[in-house]
């Protein structure tokens, strides 16, 4: 069971046709792989898998819900995962950027890193709230939150917690 639906991609995080099987089934796999990364780096394992199973009991205890309802950064971690990807298509000879008609490509990157600055942010608005829950959430807090709510240094960040610029760096 997925927390992030097909149908949570819209608005700034659009991504068109969802309503179509081919692409609804492709963004599928999309949200499959990537949003255990997303919530493995956000919340830890430990976290993740109790968030998981907890998702899984009849009935659902408050926290989880509520966890969830907090945690707003993972469609937009799978749409620049998604969006990156499509930019082109591969084909026999390599890769290759699609022409639609009276259209042209265009670079992805300002929309991507708008995304994901913003995922960032929510990122950072889901670890304020996990830590001002400490019953519910026990010691599952990023200990050097503020350190990186305030110096963008990379080190050993997950990814999910580094800014990015127009050039996707």
């Amino acid at each position: 069971m997925s927390i992030v639906q097909v149908s949570d991609f819209k608005g700034e995080i659009n991504i068109a046709n969802t309503s179509d099987m081919f692409v609804a089934q492709n963004v599928q796999w999309f949200i499959d792989k990537y949003e255990p990364i997303y919530f493995t780096q956000l919340l830890g394992a430990d976290l993740y898998l109790l968030l998981k199973n907890g998702l899984l009991e009849d009935p659902i205890l408050t926290k989880w819900t509520e966890l969830v309802a907090n945690i707003k950064g993972a469609a937009n971690f799978i749409y620049c995962k998604y969006i990156k990807n499509e930019f082109s298509q591969t084909v026999g000879t390599g890769e290759v950027k699609t022409k639609g008609a009276n259209s042209y490509p265009y670079n992805p990157n300002v929309k991507i890193a708008r995304a994901w600055n913003e995922m960032l942010d929510y990122s950072l608005e889901s670890i304020k709230y996990i830590n001002d829950n400490p019953v519910d959430y026990g010691g599952y807090y990023i200990e050097n939150f503020y350190y990186m709510e305030w110096y963008n240094t990379y080190c050993d960040r997950p990814e999910i917690f580094k800014r990015m610029n127009t050039f996707g760096l």
